[in-house]
């Protein structure tokens, strides 16, 4: 296997850690392979593994207007 040479960082809290861990194990993946995984199928596919809601994608436009008008 070709050797990991990036470190990626997601901030999360322990309790969305320790709810999603026993799923991943369940299906045989860790945490650090389902994320390796997703970004696996954004570089192949051109697309995400999951739907983003769109309550979720304007959530975030707002949230990054009203940081750049502060």
């Amino acid at each position: 296997m070709k050797q990991m040479t990036t470190t990626v960082t997601a901030r999360i809290a322990p309790e969305m850690r320790a709810a999603v861990e026993p799923i991943l194990a369940s299906n045989g993946v860790t945490l650090s392979e389902f994320m390796r995984l997703c970004l696996v199928r954004l570089r192949d596919d051109g697309v995400m593994p999951f739907e983003i809601p769109q309550a979720s994608r304007d959530l975030k436009k707002s949230t990054a207007a009203l940081m750049a008008a502060m």
